[in-house]
């Protein structure tokens, strides 16, 4: 028992005891005492030193990113879904978790400089940054399924506002008369991308005779691409260049009554017409003017959707010249009937420190739904002639896609109709479990699937690349086109994720737009940009609709595993990159009529600023 000191309460005259501590006891406060206070001035000297670097504005290869007012970092990190802060060292994120325990750790990792000074020791390695107030961060944005060098070159002619043929030809003599060196020069190809004929009056297929109309345009070989990319408008003088045409497998030639092609070439058949090779030059520009946009939008990662031998060339230079700002994941184009090449051509993975990869192959199976090219397995609703057109054989298929699988290649298939899903899955399920275990097949598109194929891409282990806004686009004449029944497996995201599958999203630019976030919201409300639906503002078949925890995983952690580099990005935990997004606006909360509001802050990709500042 400690000694104590005997004192009186001169108000009751009763003894009070007051314990007497030894002389060690006092000497332990006296310290621990000094040590609070020493501590807290220390962490006083680290917060004012940290937000002496402040607000977002300061580049810095090794930071620590902050919100303020609790945790708005969304890790896509199952472990630690939400946090206030992450640590950047480098290219890498080595630490996340809450201010605290972030900020004592970083303390732990400072040394003294060689002066010893305490201002210097005190000084954090990881000086602290925070974003605006209201913003978050997100992972690193993927698009999963683009043509990124077609984008940039749809911005030099794009059609897509136009209301009719008309409107297309104003477009394009507008074009024309806007660079001196086509005007002069006749002979100049023009070429657009965006009709969509059927959203015009009659929604028929425009004809070449409209561009001979006007007498800036008439005499010009002019080629416009289509919405969806699966068909071509030409001029007269491109006719008379090649033609006349036989039809092709696997595509439709429009033609005249008198059998004569008339100007617009659909699928397959759009081979008849042999653009010319696109320059290094005009490459560059149109790539620049792609990644421009795209790290505007938060992209830090884009899938291309088929590079043809010299496109893939292009990329690779470009890699090595460390021109690649973002991720590159290629799918090499298959030529079908052609040469086989799975064991010739050369697979890069993470080339040029993480920035491309060219490890896939892309085949397409059949057309578009727009177009009436969507392979199917009973005729179509409102044109019961035909059932679409399957670009492929099976017995192709069947003797191809196991070959790429074995030489190491994942295969990218595009499948649009349920006909071409469906034998695309029964390929699938002939290969040994273990390739496709490893080599992750993935179907783009999955637009129109059989019910009970549905959940046969968990069972196969088969990717679902879908394009959200795609829905939103076609929902319009879907149903006419496919009538009631089959319009149940359309666009069904719900029903892929709940049978097991894994889902990857993208635009498919430039028939959509770049902006990611018209996919998130389109994914989790089914409505058009103005809340607008066939089925009103509850959204088109609203029971298909995915959280918006599982659009943001669609493009970022599970696009990240359709691509092999879910250990490298995808999720902002330590060990992987440092690519994330700060976004003004929390797209995970605010109503849904805020989220195409959204504006980005920052793209980052290796921790370094692309767009914005950090």
């Amino acid at each position: 028992m400690l000694d104590a000191d005997v004192k009186v309460n001169e108000k009751t005259a009763l003894p009070r005891v007051v314990p007497v501590r030894p002389p060690l006891a006092r000497a332990q406060v006296s310290r621990g005492r000094v040590r609070a206070f020493v501590s807290a001035i220390c962490i006083a000297f680290f917060v004012v030193l940290s937000r002496r670097s402040g607000k977002v504005g300061d580049d810095a290869s090794s930071y620590t990113l902050c919100t303020e007012g609790g945790a708005r970092i969304y890790t896509v990190d199952a472990s630690k879904p939400l946090v206030e802060c992450i640590v950047v060292d480098g290219k890498e994120i080595v630490d996340t978790g809450g201010f605290a325990e972030v900020t004592k750790r970083n303390r732990g990792r400072q040394s003294a400089s060689d002066s010893g000074r305490l201002l210097d020791a005190l000084k954090p390695k990881f000086p602290l940054r925070y974003v605006p107030s209201g913003a978050i961060v997100v992972p690193g944005l993927s698009d999963a399924h683009a043509h990124i060098l077609q984008y940039g070159q749809s911005r030099q002619l794009d059609v897509r506002d136009a209301k009719s043929p008309e409107d297309v030809v104003t477009l394009v003599r507008e074009y024309i008369l806007a660079r001196p060196d086509v005007l002069k020069d006749t002979s100049q190809w023009v070429v657009g991308m965006g009709f969509d004929h059927t959203t015009w009056p009659g929604g028929r297929w425009p004809t070449a005779s409209v561009f001979e109309q006007d007498d800036i345009v008439k005499g010009r070989p002019i080629v416009i691409h289509s919405k969806d990319a699966h068909a071509v408008w030409v001029s007269q003088t491109i006719l008379d260049t090649f033609c006349p045409c036989d039809d092709v497998s696997g595509g439709m030639v429009t033609r005249d009554p008198d059998g004569k092609a008339n100007g617009v070439f659909v699928d397959d058949a759009q081979v008849l017409i042999p653009e010319p090779s696109p320059t290094h030059k005009q490459r560059e520009q149109w790539f620049n003017t792609t990644m421009s946009d795209a790290v505007a939008h938060g992209l830090t990662a884009i899938h291309d959707a088929g590079l043809e031998p010299s496109a893939v060339i292009f990329f690779k230079r470009m890699a090595d010249q460390g021109k690649l700002p973002i991720r590159i994941y290629a799918m090499r184009w298959y030529e079908v009937n052609g040469t086989y090449w799975g064991d010739k051509e050369e697979i890069l993975v993470g080339h040029a420190d993480n920035r491309l990869s060219v490890r896939s192959v892309k085949i397409f199976t059949d057309g578009a739904l727009r177009s009436g090219g969507a392979a199917l397995y009973e005729p179509y609703t409102d044109n019961p002639s035909t059932r679409g057109v399957l670009r492929i054989s099976q017995e192709e298929m069947e003797t191809v896609i196991p070959k790429f699988l074995k030489d190491g290649w994942q295969v990218n298939t595009h499948c649009i109709g349920d006909r071409a899903n469906g034998i695309f899955l029964d390929v699938i399920g002939g290969v040994p479990p273990e390739d496709v275990r490893a080599l992750r097949p993935r179907v783009e598109h999955a637009q129109i699937v059989a019910l009970p194929d549905l959940k046969r891409f968990g069972e196969l282990g088969v990717i679902a690349s879908v394009q959200p806004t795609h829905a939103t686009d076609d929902m319009w004449y879907a149903e006419d086109r496919l009538g009631p029944e089959r319009i149940r497996g359309t666009y069904a995201w719900r029903s892929l994720l709940d049978g097991g599958a894994s889902l990857a999203l993208g635009s498919d630019m430039p028939v959509e737009g770049v902006s990611p976030f018209a996919g998130f919201y389109a994914a989790i409300t089914r409505l058009t940009p103005e809340g607008e639906s066939p089925h009103g503002p509850g959204g088109w078949f609203p029971q298909e609709c995915i959280t918006r925890a599982e659009a943001l995983k669609g493009m970022t952690l599970d696009a990240a595993y359709a691509s092999f580099t879910e250990n490298v990005t995808g999720s902002l935990e330590p060990g992987k990159r440092a690519d994330f997004v700060i976004l003004d606006t929390d797209i995970m909360t605010v109503p849904v009529t805020e989220i195409l509001k959204v504006k980005v802050v920052t793209t980052a990709v290796d921790g370094k600023a692309v767009f914005g500042r950090i």
